[in-house]
């Protein structure tokens, strides 16, 4: 009886790793604003999450006045960090030299959102991995010659809100909440207590969302 040999298996070559990239810094965060009882009221938490794991506690609002015309403003962001830092600093400035009607101020914020997302983040869109293009998103809280607003930027795009706004890993959880919970006769103080209460359930249930909780509010007068 012949004996045929099977043939040897060749030798596959092991799958080359794919080299380990580290992810930039973040700053994912939950920022929220509410309107109500003649105020204009800012809420964030304080934790900044770096590459390594690394936590550290970090203001996140920007907040500017001007004399003449009368005027207030609160920015607060989520997102990656330097770009929140940018792109708030550009609002401010523009805010505090700003001396035309509210529409005007609307419009002038609106291309300032379309310019800075063009120059500092459109040249990454399509050159690299989604994870590694710029992110970030602006929360606007203003008093403008006794005219409040609420103005929610993202990306090139700037919405009005009239009631509450918010943004971050946290937003799902704290647009459920105040949705539910938002007082028929708002005052100061309820919604300071509400907006504690958003802050505190969001950072006990949403990874990224932690530490200290900050709260600023402008009144009318």
């Amino acid at each position: 009886m012949l004996s045929v040999p099977f043939p040897k298996p060749r030798p596959r070559p092991l799958p080359r790793p794919k080299p380990f990239r580290l992810r930039r810094r973040r700053k994912v965060t939950i920022a929220i604003h509410l309107s109500g009882g003649g105020s204009l009221l800012t809420a964030t938490d304080s934790q900044e999450t770096y590459t390594s794991g690394e936590k550290i506690d970090s203001g996140k609002t920007i907040s500017a006045g001007r004399p003449n015309p009368l005027g207030i403003i609160n920015i607060a962001g989520a997102g990656d960090s330097e770009y929140i830092k940018g792109a708030s600093q550009e609002f401010r400035r523009k805010f505090q030299s700003f001396k035309g009607t509210v529409e005007e101020l609307e419009e002038q914020f609106r291309e300032t959102a379309h310019d800075y997302y063009s120059r500092h983040v459109l040249p990454f869109v399509g050159g690299f991995e989604d994870e590694h293009v710029p992110d970030y998103s602006l929360l606007i809280a203003a008093y403008h010659e006794g005219h409040e607003k609420l103005w929610n930027i993202e990306k090139t795009m700037l919405t009005d809100d009239s009631l509450f706004a918010t943004i971050g890993a946290g937003k799902p959880v704290a647009d459920s909440l105040l949705n539910r919970l938002w007082p028929l006769y708002p005052t100061l103080d309820s919604l300071a207590i509400l907006a504690a209460y958003v802050i505190y359930r969001v950072k006990n249930s949403v990874e990224g969302c932690g530490l200290k909780t900050e709260i600023r509010f402008l009144l009318s007068d």
